[in-house]
């Protein structure tokens, strides 16, 4: 079951439901519920779906080919996106581009192919364009696009759960401690998931933020390599403070 999404369910049926081929940007921080809440949308529905690499724009080409078991011999290796779009979506109604940034930054290519393919198609296409970097999409995502950013329809924050939602979602716990890891998790589902109502709070805390390998000393470093760019500075700064220095001279 997923909770708390209506809202978001809403505003992709209502593209869904138009006449006319459409390009919607989703995005949200790692863990915050995208991808269940595409495969909720998409249930009924005729999908094609591709996780984009952080790769050039040629082996970009190569790995969505091979996927496809279509292009395998001579220069079909590497089709264009125009090629690509019409193997994959020839019986979809949705086509889902995970972490689409990377097809952005590898070339200039796709967007004004993807507008050639949508031109030409006879059946109207949902577009879903998916990034889990906030930053770039709200702060680089259309000076990168240029004037391919008038190709898009929309665009959806998906955001972290309120309180009452997780504790309908996770239930199980004492009503303190519910308050305490959400004011540490926030309403993030895929943190509260590493959870376990049968554990003390300082026990699953340590084992999701502490221990050797634990996931959310991966999930932090992941965010911050998301969404800052001096990231040298700010492990510095986050150093300082983690030793006791939190005087402004201190940490000058």
């Amino acid at each position: 079951m997923i909770w708390g999404r209506n809202t978001e369910l809403g505003f992709l049926s209502g593209f869904a439901e138009k006449q006319k081929s459409q390009v919607v940007v989703l995005y949200g921080v790692h863990g915050v519920g995208k991808t269940e809440l595409i495969r909720e949308f998409t249930r009924t529905k005729r999908t094609a779906y591709f996780a984009c690499r952080d790769c050039s724009d040629r082996e970009q080409r190569y790995q969505w080919g091979t996927e496809l078991n279509t292009f395998s011999t001579g220069a079909q290796v590497y089709p264009s996106y125009l090629e690509l779009l019409t193997a994959s979506c020839q019986d979809a109604e949705v086509l889902v581009l995970d972490e689409f940034r990377y097809l952005i930054e590898s070339g200039q290519d796709f967007l004004p192919q993807l507008r050639m393919y949508l031109q030409q198609r006879d059946r109207t296409l949902l577009v879903l364009l998916l990034s889990a970097s906030v930053s770039w999409v709200e702060n680089q995502m259309v000076r990168q696009m240029q004037e391919n950013a008038l190709l898009l329809s929309g665009m959806l924050k998906i955001r972290p759960l309120d309180y009452a939602t997780v504790c309908k979602a996770f239930p199980g716990y004492q009503a303190m401690d519910q308050a305490v890891l959400y004011g540490i998790l926030g309403g993030v589902p895929a943190y509260w998931q590493q959870m376990d109502p049968g554990r003390t709070l300082e026990d699953n805390l340590c084992r999701f933020l502490i221990s050797q390998n634990a996931p959310g000393r991966f999930c932090c470093q992941m965010i911050l390599r998301e969404e800052l760019r001096e990231l040298n500075v700010y492990q510095t700064l986050l150093g300082t403070l983690a030793s006791g220095k939190h005087k402004l001279n201190d940490l000058y």
